[in-house]
């Protein structure tokens, strides 16, 4: 049997250049008096957790060279129909609204409520016709609102990560495809666990835009809260089979565990895997019998995993809703 796969992806019916918008972020301030400094500009990504009313954002937004000669036709190049677009959005709140400057670009001030923003937003920057064409050409676009360029959008992060299924996991984004650290083969993936150290650390990958937003999201109700209890559910198997098994190979090795936090994970795993052994050192003789077998226990350890952290519940109320 042949597997075929299609790939979907939006093309606009037009000249368009996705990277044709040079966006920076030059400063942020609180309130009017607190001053942030520190934001990753490599990865786009702003932190505004913690209390705040309102954001006072400076950026820099320039079209690149050449780019309006790719995106208008000739005629038009002379007085270009066009203008520059800051895009405040936040699929949470469903607040998108937009700050407008002239072709020459330049820095720009932005105004953000706090009471606007719920899990993350996004900045995104547009080079947009600012009156329809005279006359139709081929090939480019012609109605006023156009998009004709767009660039790296900034993602502004509010709201504190969720940890998975409520157990406590330090949880944080990053860019995969920019960590030299990670084999290139692996940088697709959507998260990590780096556990060799005193507090484990989940890295969800930020490449992935859409999945990142919905993961960032702290809604209770709703279709998009529904599947994201099941990715993470998805998430929070992966993660606890790797924090059991490094707790559980280092506790029967004889040896002190190397870090502080095995011993939590056993004995949040330990009781759903031996319900009826009543006695913490009866539990870890069950599993020193029984760690050779990795197979098995990996199997039995999924099981419990998906029943303690209800991933069937979680599943169920998704499809319900449909």
């Amino acid at each position: 049997m042949s597997d075929t796969r299609t790939k979907r992806e939006r093309f606009l019916p037009y000249a368009y250049d996705k990277a044709g918008v040079r966006f920076a972020i030059r400063s942020i301030v609180l309130d009017g008096s607190e001053t942030i400094d520190a934001f990753d500009t490599e990865g786009h990504v702003v932190d505004l957790r913690g209390a705040w009313r309102r954001a006072q954002l400076t950026v820099a937004v320039e079209v690149e060279p050449d780019v309006l000669r790719h995106v208008l036709p000739p005629h038009e190049l002379a007085d270009p129909p066009v203008a520059l677009t800051v895009v405040q959005r936040c699929e949470a709140t469903r607040m998108r609204r937009g700050t407008t400057t002239s072709l020459g670009g330049g820095d720009v001030e932005i105004t953000i409520a706090r009471d606007d923003l719920f899990g993350a937003a996004e900045l995104l920057p547009f080079l947009v016709r600012t009156r329809a064409a005279a006359r139709a050409t081929e090939g480019f676009a012609q109605a006023a609102g156009a998009r004709l360029a767009g660039g790296r959008p900034w993602l502004l992060r509010a709201d504190l990560e969720r940890s998975p299924t409520g157990h406590h996991l330090d949880v944080q984004f990053k860019p995969f495809s920019e960590d030299t650290a990670i084999p290139a083969h692996e940088r697709g993936a959507l998260w990590r666990l780096d556990a060799a150290q005193d507090a484990p650390v989940l890295w969800l990958n930020s490449d992935h835009r859409e999945i990142e937003a919905l993961l960032s999201q702290e809604g209770t109700r709703g279709r998009r809260s529904e599947l994201r209890e099941v990715v993470f559910d998805r998430i929070a198997i992966s993660v606890w089979t790797q924090l059991f098994l490094r707790a559980a190979f280092d506790a029967v090795s004889g040896d002190d565990p190397p870090y502080g936090w095995e011993q939590g994970a056993l004995d949040a795993v330990l009781p759903h895997l031996y319900p009826h052994v009543t006695t913490r050192a009866a539990r870890l003789d069950r599993l020193r019998q029984e760690i050779d077998d990795v197979p098995d226990l990996v199997a039995r350890l999924d099981a419990v995993l998906q029943v303690r952290d209800d991933a069937i519940g979680h599943l169920t109320r998704m499809v319900e809703d449909l």
